[in-house]
C-alpha cells in the first residue's frame, strides 16, 4: 500500500462533517487493507503508532517540523515560520510549501505504507544528544518523497494533531459496516472495552470475522 491511499482517506475524513460518510469512507478503506495494515492505520489516524495504553509518543515540536520543511522545501525558517503563524498549522504550511518548493525533486519514489511507519518509528525512539537533529533529518527524508498532501499528513502525525474528525464511534461503526453487521456493533464495541486497543479489535475482526471478535 502507498502512503498517499491513506493520505487520501484523511483528506476525505477532513473534508467532511457527515458522520455518515466518513463511516463510508473508512468501512470501503478497511475492506481494501490488509489485517496487518488495518490497526497501523488507525493508529496514525490520531498521531500513533500505537494503542493509548503504550507509553510511546511521536511528539515533534512545531519547531522541529518547521526546520525539516524549510530544509526540503528551499525556504528560509523565517519563511516557514510566517506561514505557520498565518495558518496554525504545521501540516499546511508544509502542504503550501512542499507545492511550491524552489528546486523539483530528483531521484525520489512513492512513499510505501510500510516505509512511513519504518520512518515513523525511527523518529519515535530517537535518544540521545543528537535525537533532535536525528529526528529532524528522517522527517525530511520522507517529506523529500512526499506530495504536499502526503506532507500535511506527515507533519501532522508527528505532532499528534490530526484534526481528522472521526473519532471511536464512528470507527468502530466503520468496522462494523466493513466487515459484520449493524447488530454485531454492540460485540465490537465491547471487545474496544475490553481492549482499550481499537487496532487490535480491527485486525482480529478483519482477520478473523466476528467470532474470533466474541472471544476477545
Amino acid at each position: 500500500m502507498l502512503f498517499r491511499e491513506l493520505a487520501d482517506v484523511f483528506d476525505r475524513l477532513e473534508g467532511t462533517s457527515s458522520r455518515l460518510e466518513m463511516t463510508e469512507t473508512l468501512a470501503g478503506f478497511f475492506r481494501k487493507v490488509g489485517p496487518g495494515d488495518i490497526g497501523r492505520t488507525i493508529y496514525l489516524s490520531v498521531g500513533r503508532l500505537h494503542p493509548d495504553f503504550v507509553p510511546l509518543e511521536l511528539g515533534m515540536a512545531d519547531k522541529l517540523v518547521l526546520r525539516a520543511v524549510a530544509s526540503v522545501s528551499g525556504r528560509s525558517m523565517a519563511e516557514v515560520e510566517d506561514l505557520w503563524t498565518k495558518t496554525g498549522d504545521p501540516g499546511e504550511a508544509a502542504e503550501r510549501l512542499i507545492a511550491g518548493k524552489k528546486q523539483m525533486t530528483l531521484f525520489s519514489e512513492p512513499l510505501s505504507f510500510d516505509g512511513v511507519v519504518e520512518g515513523l518509528s525511527a523518529i519515535e525512539n530517537a535518544s540521545g544528544k543528537d535525537s533532535q537533529d536525528r529526528k529532524m533529518k528522517l522527517l525530511a527524508r520522507m517529506l523529500h518523497d512526499s506530495s504536499p498532501l502526503e506532507a500535511r499528513y506527515l507533519c501532522r502525525i508527528v505532532t499528534g494533531r490530526m484534526r481528522i474528525g472521526a473519532g471511536a464511534m464512528t470507527v468502530m461503526d466503520a468496522l462494523a459496516a466493513a466487515f459484520a453487521t449493524k447488530d454485531d456493533r454492540p460485540e465490537i464495541e465491547r471487545a474496544f472495552n475490553i481492549t482499550c486497543d481499537m487496532g487490535l479489535v480491527a485486525e482480529t475482526l478483519a482477520s478473523g470475522g466476528m467470532g474470533a471478535v466474541r472471544d476477545m
